[in-house]
């Protein structure tokens, strides 16, 4: 997920308004800064991974598709319910597919 605990911002001030058509004032790093910051991790996932220790479920791009990661899913629903990054329910309902798809999977 998205560094998007380090914004402290709340959500709903993240959201776009009449007085602030752009959204308010959270910050959150771009999707490549992101990855680059998971990036020592996601090699020990992986190396964990192919010794068959883990499943890696990667819900990355549900919390950020787009270059410039936000506070909002594509279809503009709340991806966080509060500033400590926690899934909201619609995040939850978003990532519920591909989580499925590895807790299935053999």
């Amino acid at each position: 997920m998205p560094f998007a605990r380090e914004a402290n911002c709340q959500p709903a001030a993240a959201a776009k308004q009449w007085f602030a058509p752009f959204g308010g004032s959270c910050q959150l790093p771009s999707k490549s800064e992101s990855l680059l910051r998971r990036d020592n991790l996601n090699k020990v996932l992986v190396s964990l991974e192919a010794e068959g220790k883990l499943h890696i479920v990667d819900i990355f791009d549900v919390f950020c598709p787009e270059e410039q990661c936000t506070y909002n899913a594509k279809n503009g629903q709340f991806l966080y319910r509060d500033e400590f990054s926690h899934p909201s329910v619609e995040g939850v309902r978003l990532s519920s597919p591909i989580i499925r798809k590895v807790l299935t999977s053999s």
